[in-house]
């Protein structure tokens, strides 16, 4: 076995023992690693430093981590990202901050893994200002185009409540992912503007984008009418009908069932196949009349999502 032997280990052995310790959260392994690395003398080493430093920063252990990192002789992109990640992972801004600062007095540019670093670190409106600086500067160093700072970007500003800067960086950038969109969508949710959200996800599904929309939607704490109504439609078009019973029948039961009269308002009367569903009921009233005859012959036949309006649903009962 590697160190019980004549065998001393190498800086890779070692780079490899830390990234180890850091994925099965092994503090101790870590630990006697970290006194053997300098037993041998390996810290020098820039890989060995930085996976020394990643462990720490994951443990959660970022002052140990910046005791490693202030040692090091010599810093690579990868060591700069992770100490600020580190802050950032922390809530620390100022202090992630300051080592983005540092890296520009001694480093000659900005690669698009420290952008992205110290923008999560700024998710808070009172960094907005400061934000929008770091904006400015992705810019000048070309990486206003990189798809992770772009989204870095769009997170940050949606985090920071700062929606009309976050919509502007949506609208120019010319290559969107899932990860742009998803950040998009959930930044309106979580700050108010649930139509808005609604909009861009309908606009997102017609992309052809997968939104992994579920996970989204789990994930916030609060769901209001329009995002319980985004969901169950974008099933209903995908054709996964029992999927948008199911998740109706939850919403019932989380007692989203009075705001159903507000949608009715926003939602056009439905087909039915024994003529036009009377004034007042709603895309909602067939979903609960599905919902009670969905174990025998219930089902949602299609539905469609336009970007500026809300979902209009039909439904149709087979006898």
């Amino acid at each position: 076995m590697v160190g019980l032997s004549d065998v001393l280990p190498n800086t890779r052995t070692l780079s490899g023992v830390f990234a180890a310790a850091s994925n099965l959260a092994d503090v101790f392994g870590g630990q006697r690693g970290h006194a053997l690395a300098i037993k041998l003398a390996s810290l020098d080493d820039v890989f060995v430093g930085s996976s020394l430093l990643i462990m720490h920063c994951k443990s959660g252990f970022v002052s140990e981590g910046r005791k490693v990192f202030d040692e090091m002789p010599e810093r690579n992109p990868v060591s700069w990202a992770t100490m600020i990640s580190g802050y950032a992972d922390e809530r620390m801004a100022k202090e992630a901050l300051n080592v983005f600062e540092m890296m520009g007095r001694e480093e000659e540019g900005f690669e698009k893994y420290v952008f992205t670093s110290v923008l999560s670190a700024l998710a808070d409106p009172q960094f907005v200002d400061i934000g929008r600086q770091i904006h400015c500067l992705a810019v000048k160093n070309g990486l206003f185009v990189v798809v992770s700072v772009l989204n870095a970007l769009v997170t940050m500003y949606a985090k920071c409540r700062s929606l009309d800067d976050c919509l502007q960086v949506f609208q120019l950038s010319s290559d969107k992912d899932a990860i742009t969109w998803s950040a998009i969508v959930t930044g309106y949710a979580q700050n108010g503007d649930s139509r808005k959200a609604l909009q861009l996800f309908s606009k997102m599904h017609f992309t052809g984008i997968d939104p992994n929309a579920r996970k989204r939607f789990d994930y916030l704490e609060e769901h209001d009418i329009v995002l319980w109504t985004s969901m169950i439609t974008g099933y209903v078009q995908d054709g996964e009908n029992e999927e948008a019973l199911s998740l109706y029948g939850r919403m019932l039961l989380e007692g989203i069932q009075s705001q159903a009269e507000s949608l009715a308002q926003h939602t056009a009367p439905v087909r039915h196949p024994e003529g036009p569903i009377p004034p007042g009921d709603s895309a909602f009233e067939s979903f609960e009349h599905a919902i009670l005859v969905s174990p025998c012959h219930g089902l949602v036949r299609e539905a469609a999502i336009a970007p500026d309006q809300l979902c209009q649903v039909s439904c149709t009962i087979p006898h």
